[in-house]
């Protein structure tokens, strides 16, 4: 996920994956796995939604199919939402080889929903 998105660790729980019992360290990598995953996804989402608040009607009409793909517009930013809904599924059902295909693909498009 640091890949495609950079994520700063709350303080505190870098000692705490360091410290403690087994079970407390993976505890707290579990958090931070979690917190991590959540900061991606809204983060994206909202890149997303922006684009479709701002597009107009019929945006892809003047548009042709190569400039589509590389241009913020209603398209790609459903595209973004499918593949956020895909590494939802796979990350949910503990498929992360499947996840991490998916976080490769968002990584290919997340240029095109930058601030």
């Amino acid at each position: 996920m640091g890949k495609t998105r950079n994520f700063v660790m709350p303080e505190g729980f870098n000692h705490a994956m360091q410290t403690g019992s087994p079970n407390h360290r993976r505890f707290a990598q579990d958090i931070v796995r979690e917190l991590q995953y959540q900061d991606l996804r809204q983060y994206f989402m909202k890149q997303a939604n922006r684009v479709l608040a701002e597009a107009k009607m019929n945006d892809l009409r003047s548009i042709d199919a190569k400039n589509r793909a590389g241009t913020p517009n209603s398209q790609t930013a459903w595209r973004l939402i499918k593949l956020l809904e895909e590494l939802d599924v796979a990350y949910g059902q503990g498929e992360y080889d499947r996840a991490c295909g998916v976080l490769s693909k968002i990584a290919e498009v997340k240029e095109l929903f930058s601030e």
